[in-house]
Protein backbone atom coordinates (compact mmCIF):
# COMPACT_ATOMS: atom_id res chain seq x y z
CA UNK A 1 0.00 0.00 0.00
CA UNK A 2 1.34 3.41 -0.94
CA UNK A 3 1.40 6.38 1.42
CA UNK A 4 -1.38 8.02 -0.59
CA UNK A 5 -3.58 4.93 -0.29
CA UNK A 6 -2.90 4.68 3.43
CA UNK A 7 -3.87 8.30 4.00
CA UNK A 8 -7.06 7.86 2.03
CA UNK A 9 -7.95 4.77 4.03
CA UNK A 10 -7.35 6.62 7.30
CA UNK A 11 -9.54 9.47 6.05
CA UNK A 12 -12.40 7.05 5.32
CA UNK A 13 -12.04 5.46 8.77
CA UNK A 14 -12.15 8.92 10.34
CA UNK A 15 -15.44 9.70 8.58
CA UNK A 16 -17.08 6.56 10.03
CA UNK A 17 -15.51 6.76 13.50
CA UNK A 18 -17.13 8.20 16.65
CA UNK A 19 -16.04 11.74 17.62
CA UNK A 20 -13.34 10.71 20.11
CA UNK A 21 -11.75 8.27 17.67
CA UNK A 22 -12.13 10.69 14.77
CA UNK A 23 -10.20 13.33 16.68
CA UNK A 24 -7.38 10.88 17.28
CA UNK A 25 -7.36 9.79 13.64
CA UNK A 26 -7.11 13.44 12.59
CA UNK A 27 -3.86 13.70 14.57
CA UNK A 28 -2.58 10.46 13.04
CA UNK A 29 -3.40 11.60 9.50
CA UNK A 30 -1.67 14.93 10.04
CA UNK A 31 1.40 13.21 11.52
CA UNK A 32 1.68 10.60 8.78
CA UNK A 33 1.13 13.22 6.13
CA UNK A 34 3.86 15.43 7.56
CA UNK A 35 6.29 12.53 7.81
CA UNK A 36 5.67 11.60 4.20
CA UNK A 37 5.95 15.09 2.74
CA UNK A 38 9.33 14.37 1.18
CA UNK A 39 7.98 11.37 -0.71
CA UNK A 40 4.46 12.65 -1.48
CA UNK A 41 3.22 16.19 -1.85
CA UNK A 42 -0.40 15.33 -1.12
CA UNK A 43 -0.31 15.46 2.70
CA UNK A 44 -3.65 15.88 4.45
CA UNK A 45 -4.61 19.15 6.03
CA UNK A 46 -5.25 19.66 9.76
CA UNK A 47 -8.78 18.30 9.40
CA UNK A 48 -7.61 15.14 7.72
CA UNK A 49 -8.93 16.20 4.32
CA UNK A 50 -6.90 14.92 1.41
CA UNK A 51 -6.28 16.90 -1.77
CA UNK A 52 -7.17 15.30 -5.09
CA UNK A 53 -4.42 13.45 -6.96
CA UNK A 54 -2.20 15.49 -9.28
CA UNK A 55 -4.03 14.29 -12.39
CA UNK A 56 -7.31 15.55 -10.95
CA UNK A 57 -5.74 18.86 -9.88
CA UNK A 58 -4.48 19.37 -13.43
CA UNK A 59 -7.88 18.43 -14.86
CA UNK A 60 -9.63 20.96 -12.62
CA UNK A 61 -7.12 23.76 -13.16
CA UNK A 62 -8.53 27.03 -14.58
CA UNK A 63 -6.35 26.67 -17.68
CA UNK A 64 -7.60 23.14 -18.35
CA UNK A 65 -11.21 24.23 -17.87
CA UNK A 66 -10.68 27.20 -20.20
CA UNK A 67 -9.05 25.09 -22.91
CA UNK A 68 -11.73 22.41 -22.67
CA UNK A 69 -14.58 24.94 -22.75
CA UNK A 70 -12.93 26.85 -25.60
CA UNK A 71 -12.69 23.68 -27.64
CA UNK A 72 -16.36 22.86 -27.10
CA UNK A 73 -17.50 26.41 -27.86
CA UNK A 74 -15.34 26.55 -30.97
CA UNK A 75 -17.01 23.41 -32.31
CA UNK A 76 -20.48 24.78 -31.58
CA UNK A 77 -19.86 28.23 -33.07
CA UNK A 78 -18.13 26.77 -36.12
CA UNK A 79 -21.19 24.62 -36.76
CA UNK A 80 -23.52 27.61 -36.31
CA UNK A 81 -21.39 29.73 -38.65
CA UNK A 82 -21.25 27.00 -41.28
CA UNK A 83 -24.95 26.18 -41.16
CA UNK A 84 -25.99 29.84 -41.30
CA UNK A 85 -23.67 30.48 -44.25
CA UNK A 86 -25.07 27.43 -46.02
CA UNK A 87 -28.68 28.49 -45.43
CA UNK A 88 -27.90 32.02 -46.61
CA UNK A 89 -26.46 30.55 -49.80
CA UNK A 90 -29.79 28.78 -50.43
CA UNK A 91 -29.04 25.20 -49.38
CA UNK A 92 -32.67 24.66 -48.33
CA UNK A 93 -34.18 26.94 -50.92
CA UNK A 94 -34.35 30.59 -51.78
CA UNK A 95 -34.25 33.02 -48.87
CA UNK A 96 -35.77 36.47 -48.69
CA UNK A 97 -33.69 39.60 -48.28
CA UNK A 98 -34.82 39.87 -44.67
CA UNK A 99 -33.85 36.25 -43.99
CA UNK A 100 -30.49 36.72 -45.70
CA UNK A 101 -29.76 39.77 -43.55
CA UNK A 102 -30.68 37.85 -40.39
CA UNK A 103 -28.46 34.92 -41.37
CA UNK A 104 -25.62 37.31 -42.18
CA UNK A 105 -25.91 38.68 -38.65
CA UNK A 106 -25.77 35.14 -37.24
CA UNK A 107 -22.60 34.46 -39.25
CA UNK A 108 -20.99 37.70 -38.06
CA UNK A 109 -21.75 37.02 -34.41
CA UNK A 110 -20.56 33.42 -34.65
CA UNK A 111 -17.31 34.63 -36.23
CA UNK A 112 -16.99 37.23 -33.48
CA UNK A 113 -17.49 34.52 -30.87
CA UNK A 114 -14.77 32.38 -32.44
CA UNK A 115 -12.45 35.39 -32.48
CA UNK A 116 -13.21 36.10 -28.82
CA UNK A 117 -12.33 32.53 -27.86
CA UNK A 118 -9.00 32.78 -29.66
CA UNK A 119 -8.24 36.19 -28.15
CA UNK A 120 -9.15 34.99 -24.65
CA UNK A 121 -6.78 32.06 -24.97
CA UNK A 122 -4.04 34.39 -26.19
CA UNK A 123 -4.73 36.74 -23.28
CA UNK A 124 -4.48 33.85 -20.83
CA UNK A 125 -1.19 32.73 -22.37
CA UNK A 126 0.09 36.29 -22.17
CA UNK A 127 -0.83 36.58 -18.49
CA UNK A 128 0.83 33.28 -17.63
CA UNK A 129 3.95 34.03 -19.66
CA UNK A 130 3.19 31.18 -22.07
CA UNK A 131 2.62 33.29 -25.19
CA UNK A 132 5.48 32.49 -27.53
CA UNK A 133 6.52 34.45 -30.60
CA UNK A 134 8.74 33.35 -33.46
CA UNK A 135 11.65 35.42 -34.67
CA UNK A 136 12.07 34.97 -38.40
CA UNK A 137 13.24 37.24 -41.20
CA UNK A 138 10.66 38.02 -43.88
CA UNK A 139 9.88 40.46 -46.66
CA UNK A 140 7.34 43.03 -45.39
CA UNK A 141 5.89 43.24 -48.89
CA UNK A 142 4.78 39.62 -48.54
CA UNK A 143 2.72 40.44 -45.48
CA UNK A 144 1.11 43.50 -47.08
CA UNK A 145 0.29 41.47 -50.19
CA UNK A 146 -1.36 38.74 -48.11
CA UNK A 147 -3.34 41.34 -46.18
CA UNK A 148 -4.53 42.79 -49.50
CA UNK A 149 -5.50 39.36 -50.78
CA UNK A 150 -7.56 38.60 -47.68
CA UNK A 151 -9.33 41.91 -47.21
CA UNK A 152 -9.54 43.78 -50.53
CA UNK A 153 -12.78 41.94 -51.48
CA UNK A 154 -14.42 43.17 -48.26
CA UNK A 155 -13.21 46.71 -48.88
CA UNK A 156 -14.57 46.59 -52.42
CA UNK A 157 -18.02 45.47 -51.23
CA UNK A 158 -18.21 48.55 -49.02
CA UNK A 159 -17.01 50.83 -51.81
CA UNK A 160 -13.65 51.60 -50.17
CA UNK A 161 -10.44 52.33 -52.03
CA UNK A 162 -7.57 50.25 -50.65
CA UNK A 163 -4.02 51.23 -51.61
CA UNK A 164 -0.56 50.04 -50.54
CA UNK A 165 2.61 52.14 -50.68
CA UNK A 166 6.10 51.15 -49.54
CA UNK A 167 9.60 52.57 -49.57
CA UNK A 168 11.91 51.26 -52.26
CA UNK A 169 14.24 49.73 -51.31
CA UNK A 170 12.74 48.27 -48.14
CA UNK A 171 14.74 46.19 -45.64
CA UNK A 172 13.47 42.85 -44.41
CA UNK A 173 11.67 42.63 -41.07
CA UNK A 174 12.21 40.33 -38.11
CA UNK A 175 9.34 38.95 -36.04
CA UNK A 176 6.52 36.41 -35.90
CA UNK A 177 5.04 36.45 -39.41
CA UNK A 178 1.67 34.90 -38.55
CA UNK A 179 1.07 37.10 -35.50
CA UNK A 180 2.06 40.24 -37.40
CA UNK A 181 -0.23 39.23 -40.26
CA UNK A 182 -3.09 38.83 -37.76
CA UNK A 183 -2.37 42.28 -36.29
CA UNK A 184 -2.20 43.96 -39.69
CA UNK A 185 -5.39 42.25 -40.88
CA UNK A 186 -7.20 43.31 -37.69
CA UNK A 187 -6.19 46.95 -38.21
CA UNK A 188 -7.30 46.95 -41.85
CA UNK A 189 -10.52 45.12 -40.95
CA UNK A 190 -11.31 47.79 -38.34
CA UNK A 191 -10.78 50.47 -40.98
CA UNK A 192 -13.15 48.66 -43.35
CA UNK A 193 -15.87 48.22 -40.73
CA UNK A 194 -15.75 51.60 -39.03
CA UNK A 195 -15.86 53.77 -42.12
CA UNK A 196 -18.93 54.96 -44.03
CA UNK A 197 -19.42 53.62 -47.54
CA UNK A 198 -16.90 54.89 -50.09
CA UNK A 199 -13.95 55.60 -47.83
CA UNK A 200 -10.21 55.25 -48.36
CA UNK A 201 -7.66 52.98 -46.69
CA UNK A 202 -3.93 53.53 -47.13
CA UNK A 203 -1.49 50.87 -45.97
CA UNK A 204 2.09 52.13 -46.00
CA UNK A 205 5.43 50.65 -44.96
CA UNK A 206 8.42 52.92 -44.37
CA UNK A 207 11.93 52.66 -43.01
CA UNK A 208 12.37 54.43 -39.68
CA UNK A 209 16.00 54.12 -38.62
CA UNK A 210 16.51 50.56 -37.43
CA UNK A 211 12.76 49.95 -37.47
CA UNK A 212 10.05 49.37 -40.04
CA UNK A 213 6.92 51.49 -39.67
CA UNK A 214 3.55 50.07 -40.76
CA UNK A 215 0.65 52.55 -41.04
CA UNK A 216 -3.05 51.86 -41.62
CA UNK A 217 -4.77 55.19 -42.31
CA UNK A 218 -8.47 55.62 -43.07
CA UNK A 219 -11.07 58.32 -43.66
CA UNK A 220 -13.52 56.78 -41.20
CA UNK A 221 -15.22 57.87 -37.99
CA UNK A 222 -11.93 58.88 -36.40
CA UNK A 223 -11.18 59.21 -32.70
CA UNK A 224 -12.69 61.55 -30.14
CA UNK A 225 -10.62 63.01 -27.28
CA UNK A 226 -12.26 60.42 -25.00
CA UNK A 227 -11.30 57.64 -27.41
CA UNK A 228 -7.66 58.71 -27.18
CA UNK A 229 -7.77 58.07 -23.43
CA UNK A 230 -9.14 54.54 -23.73
CA UNK A 231 -8.01 53.03 -27.04
CA UNK A 232 -5.98 49.91 -26.30
CA UNK A 233 -7.57 49.19 -22.93
CA UNK A 234 -8.79 45.58 -22.63
CA UNK A 235 -12.48 45.17 -23.57
CA UNK A 236 -12.99 48.87 -24.36
CA UNK A 237 -14.92 49.79 -27.52
CA UNK A 238 -16.12 53.17 -28.76
CA UNK A 239 -19.77 52.14 -28.69
CA UNK A 240 -20.86 55.77 -28.60
CA UNK A 241 -20.68 55.66 -32.42
CA UNK A 242 -23.46 53.85 -34.36
CA UNK A 243 -20.99 52.17 -36.74
CA UNK A 244 -19.21 50.54 -33.81
CA UNK A 245 -22.47 49.31 -32.30
CA UNK A 246 -23.43 47.72 -35.63
CA UNK A 247 -20.54 45.26 -35.48
CA UNK A 248 -19.74 42.74 -32.74
CA UNK A 249 -16.31 42.99 -31.17
CA UNK A 250 -14.29 42.12 -28.09
CA UNK A 251 -12.14 45.19 -27.48
CA UNK A 252 -9.10 42.93 -27.15
CA UNK A 253 -7.38 43.15 -30.55
CA UNK A 254 -5.46 46.37 -29.92
CA UNK A 255 -4.44 45.44 -26.38
CA UNK A 256 -3.11 42.05 -27.47
CA UNK A 257 -1.47 43.60 -30.54
CA UNK A 258 0.43 46.06 -28.36
CA UNK A 259 1.55 43.35 -25.92
CA UNK A 260 2.53 40.93 -28.69
CA UNK A 261 4.50 43.56 -30.59
CA UNK A 262 6.39 44.42 -27.40
CA UNK A 263 7.58 40.79 -27.23
CA UNK A 264 9.06 41.28 -30.72
CA UNK A 265 10.73 44.61 -29.95
CA UNK A 266 7.98 46.66 -31.60
CA UNK A 267 5.34 49.15 -30.51
CA UNK A 268 1.82 50.25 -31.46
CA UNK A 269 0.47 53.80 -31.48
CA UNK A 270 -2.35 55.77 -33.06
CA UNK A 271 -3.69 59.19 -33.98
CA UNK A 272 -6.97 60.50 -35.30
CA UNK A 273 -9.67 63.13 -35.27
CA UNK A 274 -13.41 62.58 -34.98
CA UNK A 275 -15.13 62.68 -38.37
CA UNK A 276 -11.82 62.90 -40.24
CA UNK A 277 -10.21 59.50 -39.84
CA UNK A 278 -7.55 57.68 -37.88
CA UNK A 279 -4.13 56.10 -38.33
CA UNK A 280 -2.96 53.02 -36.46
CA UNK A 281 0.75 52.30 -36.69
CA UNK A 282 3.22 49.77 -35.40
CA UNK A 283 6.95 49.23 -35.61
CA UNK A 284 9.09 46.14 -36.05
CA UNK A 285 12.85 45.67 -35.99
CA UNK A 286 14.39 45.88 -39.45
CA UNK A 287 16.89 43.19 -40.33
CA UNK A 288 20.37 44.61 -40.81
CA UNK A 289 21.99 44.00 -44.19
Amino acid sequence: MTLEQALRLLARLKEAAPPSTAARLTEVIAFVGEMGTNSWNGAADANGALPPPESEIEFLSPRHILDHSAGQLTNILSMVEGQASSLRAGRLGRVTTEQADALKLVVEYAASGLSLIDLTQQLTSLRTGELSVDSIVFNPLDITAETWQRLSPRAEVRGHQFSILADDPLPYARGDYQRILAILCALVDNAIQYMPYGGEIRLTVNTLGSQLLFNVADTGIGLTPEDHQHVGEPFWRGVHHPLVRQHPGSGLHLYLAQQTLALMGGDLFFSGEAGIGSTFSFTLPAEAD
